[in-house]
C-alpha cells in the first residue's frame, strides 16, 4: 500500500505503509530537500496559507490576517506586507518583521561592485550609507524613483564615485524603500510602547 504525502516540500515522495505494524519511515524533511537541490522553506510561510496555481511550479500565498493574496508568494513581498502594510497583523508578528526587514537590510544588498574594486568591510558599510542617504533624497524631496535609471543621473554619480554601483529602480523603490519605512515604523512602535500616560490632544 502506498500513499503521498500533500506537504510542498515533500510531495514527489511515495511511502511505504509497514502494513505489519503501521509505522511509516520518514526521511528527515531536511534532508530530503537538500537532495533535491532545493532550500528551507522560510518562516514567514506560516503566516500564509499556500495556494496551489495550476500549471504553475510556483504557490501562490493567501496572508491569514487580512486574507489578502498573491499569485505568487515571494518571501521578501509578504515580510514588507506584515511588517508594514497588513491591517491586522498581531503587535508581536508586526514587530518581528519589521526586525527582520531592518537587520537583513545590508545582508540582501543587491548590489553589483566593479572588479577592480576591493569588496571589504568598510566599503560594504559605506555602500549601505549611500543607499540609506539615496533613498531618503529620492523619498523627502519627492523625486521618482525613474529618475535613477536615467543615464544623466548616472553620469552624475559616477563623477562623485565611480565605483558605487546604483541600485535598480525596482530595487530602490521596494527593498530599499521597505528597510528603511521598517526602521523608521520600528523606532516609533519602540517609543509608543514604551510611553505611559499618553493622551490625544
Amino acid at each position: 500500500m502506498s500513499t503521498i504525502i500533500d506537504d510542498d516540500d515533500l510531495s514527489y515522495l511515495n511511502l511505504n505503509l509497514d502494513e505489519s505494524n503501521s509505522n511509516i519511515i520518514l526521511e528527515d524533511a531536511e534532508n530530503v530537500i537538500h537532495k533535491r537541490g532545493g532550500k528551507k522553506r522560510d518562516n514567514v510561510w506560516e503566516y500564509f496559507n499556500v495556494v496551489d496555481i495550476p500549471n504553475n511550479p510556483h504557490k501562490g500565498a493567501v496572508c491569514k490576517f487580512c486574507s489578502q493574496s498573491w499569485k505568487r508568494g515571494k518571501p521578501n513581498e509578504m515580510k514588507s506586507h506584515l511588517a508594514l502594510r497588513c491591517p491586522r497583523v498581531t503587535y508581536n508578528v508586526k514587530v518581528e518583521y519589521l526586525h527582520t526587514i531592518t537587520s537583513s537590510e545590508d545582508t540582501s544588498k543587491q548590489l553589483t561592485i566593479s572588479d577592480n574594486y576591493k569588496k571589504s568591510d568598510n566599503n560594504v558599510t559605506e555602500s549601505a550609507k549611500v543607499d540609506k542617504a539615496l533613498t531618503r533624497f529620492f523619498v523627502c524631496c519627492g523625486i521618482p524613483f525613474s529618475v535613477v535609471d536615467s543615464p544623466f543621473f548616472h553620469d552624475f554619480v559616477k563623477s562623485l564615485c565611480f565605483n558605487y554601483e546604483l541600485p535598480k529602480r525596482k530595487i530602490l523603490s521596494t527593498t530599499y524603500l521597505d528597510a528603511e519605512s521598517a526602521s523608521i515604523t520600528l523606532k516609533i512602535e519602540e517609543e509608543l510602547h514604551q510611553a505611559k500616560n499618553l493622551t490625544l490632544g
